[in-house]
């Protein structure tokens, strides 16, 4: 017997059939996976009873002697979270309510699997329920919360079974996760755009191999179904692995069992003997000593914004909070002997610095101070924050806005590149360096006395590295979501060589726009290209895996580890 709640518009059990005939399969018509109207779900314990009447009504003979297969699906889309402060409880609400549905049916079935699954449902809901937090995130900030909270979700389902020993204190009862959630396509995601109805059926075949290559025995290589078009390839039960999946015969990695990495030192040592500042305050920009600086400031994405910097490996969803202290290039935790950032070491040199960003918070916040960077940001999204940082730089009385000397770090361009893919003509170089041109433009005209860092994109391609080697155990359906444009195209391909042009033209254009003078009108202010992302060497262990320590738990920010080696390169390149 096959049996899914919430029951969906899948055509597995028709798969089913052709190993067993005689199968009888479940589905009320209570939703539909693209149904076009919301509709509001009875709960999991209910539907869990309405099950267990039903078998136990059934007019099928040998009810209690067949074999079960129940998916089980918890649906994303009836959850929403617009603080991070809010997930957890919500996480915890619907563990427990998982963990009620399924010792339902524990005490009522025999002979069942339970597959559990998470499902994000019906897409208007989801983008409505979005909405409700448009006022207070930005888009790239909501759809890192979704991720997150998903994947927090994930592991969270993943604990209950282990605690509960998959349910398993029975031979004929067994419950099993899914090892990835049904999610909406990511092209879907980058868009914005509702699927059209040819690609959300394909989007449901993809959805349906998915199921279906879970519910087998795991493969010693990891199955990657095969689009030829229109006909995808399915898997099949070998001699060797013929069952459906158990944690008994197929047992899979748990998040809970990861490794702590060690500690990392990110302090740094001051070799410098000359701390002093000028004799007296300098009038040129290109006579500024590192004591002269009074004022440090910056604009950019979660990488400024400081998105899981001190997050554990195993705690996905602190990758929401933003450690702007330990930021490379603006935070201000702590001293140089721990902490390595730009103003912890221009603090040896300045004693009276500020601007810098301590603690965790969003950029709105007092404690963020001059560290304007939003999480998701974009290049276009720039301009209002270069607008908030001049705002905050002539109200604050601890700034002598007319005399004090800047340093302002500008970093951003990582999120266009990630979907570019999905709108060429809004991430094209010239719509890019447009975007750049103008905030550069607001500070030329609107501040004095002020060096702009302008740090090039990093080559992006590099972070596939992380999502090619399977043992790091990355949630890399969490990063295709993040950054599809990036993950999803295959090694050689054309899309991806489109990446590399791309990322390599938006290095060029930056170069050009600060080599065409545009900035050196005034003596007391400049822009200065920092190129030590344009060739990276990726961080390798000895065994040549990737060095995972250098990267937060989702695989996608990156740690207090290369914040550190990021200040570094910044402070190396600002005296070269």
């Amino acid at each position: 017997m096959w049996v899914c709640f919430p029951p969906l518009d899948f055509t597995c059990a028709e798969l089913m059939v052709l190993f067993n005939p005689e199968l009888i399969s479940h589905l009320s018509e209570e939703t539909n996976l693209y149904t076009s109207q919301p509709i509001q779900h009875s709960t999991l314990v209910d539907q869990a009873k309405k099950l267990s009447l039903y078998l136990q009504n059934s007019q099928a003979p040998n009810v209690n002697r067949d074999w079960k297969l129940v998916l089980l699906f918890v649906q994303l889309d009836q959850f929403c979270a617009c603080e991070d402060q809010q997930v957890s409880s919500i996480i915890a609400a619907v563990v427990k309510e998982v963990d009620k549905a399924l010792q339902l049916l524990h005490s009522r079935l025999k002979r069942t699997i339970v597959s559990v699954a998470l499902w994000d449902g019906e897409h208007d809901t989801m983008q409505s329920k979005s909405g409700q937090c448009l006022e207070t995130n930005s888009e790239g900030e909501l759809r890192l919360l979704r991720a997150v909270l998903t994947q927090s979700l994930q592991e969270s389902l993943d604990e209950l079974l282990v605690q509960k020993h998959w349910y398993s204190d029975r031979k004929d009862f067994t419950v099993t996760l899914q090892d990835i959630p049904f999610i909406t396509d990511p092209s879907f995601i980058a868009r914005g755009k509702h699927l059209t109805e040819s690609e959300a059926l394909q989007h449901k075949d993809k959805l349906l191999v998915q199921m279906w290559t879970n519910l087998l025995q795991v493969t010693v290589a990891q199955y990657e179904p095969e689009d030829n078009g229109k006909i995808f390839t399915l898997p099949c039960p070998s001699e060797e692995r013929p069952y459906l999946r158990t944690e008994g015969n197929s047992p899979s990695y748990h998040h809970s069992n990861s490794s702590p990495l060690l500690e990392p030192f990110t302090g740094t040592d001051m070799p410098c003997e000359d701390l002093s500042p000028s004799p007296s305050t300098p009038t040129s920009v290109h006579k500024l000593r590192p004591g002269d600086v009074k004022v440090v400031a910056a604009v950019g994405d979660s990488l400024t914004a400081g998105n899981g910097i001190a997050s554990r490996p195993s705690d996905i969803l602190d990758v929401l909070r933003q450690y702007r202290g330990l930021s490379w290039s603006i935070g201000g935790d702590e001293n140089l002997t721990s902490v390595t950032t730009l103003p912890n070491i221009l603090k040896y040199f300045s004693q009276n610095l500020t601007g810098y960003s301590v603690d965790t918070g969003q950029q709105d916040t007092p404690q963020a101070f001059l560290n304007q960077a939003v999480a998701g940001a974009k290049s276009h999204d720039v301009p209002t924050q270069v607008r908030a940082l001049v705002e905050r730089m002539k109200n604050d009385s601890r700034i002598n806005f007319e005399s004090d000397w800047k340093v302002i770090t500008f970093f951003i361009g990582g999120n266009d590149l990630c979907e570019h893919c999905y709108n060429s003509l809004r991430y094209s170089t010239e719509n890019y360096v447009r975007n750049v041109r103008e905030s550069l433009d607001y500070l030329h005209k609107e501040v004095p006395r002020a060096l702009v860092n302008l740090v090039e994109p990093l080559q992006i391609t590099q972070l596939r590295e992380m999502h090619k080697d399977p043992s790091l155990k990355c949630p890399t359906w969490l990063v295709k979501i993040m950054c599809p444009c990036v993950i999803l195209p295959k090694s050689n391909s054309e899309a991806l060589q489109m990446l590399e042009d791309l990322n390599r033209s938006y290095q060029r254009a930056l170069h050009e726009l600060v080599e065409s003078g545009r900035y050196d009108t005034r003596s007391d202010f400049t822009v200065v290209i920092q190129p030590f992302f344009r060739d990276i060497i990726f961080p390798r262990l000895p065994d040549g895996h990737p060095d995972r320590s250098f990267f937060s738990a989702d695989c996608f920010h990156v740690s207090q580890k290369a914040q550190t080696m990021m200040a570094r390169s910044l402070w190396n390149n600002m005296h070269q």
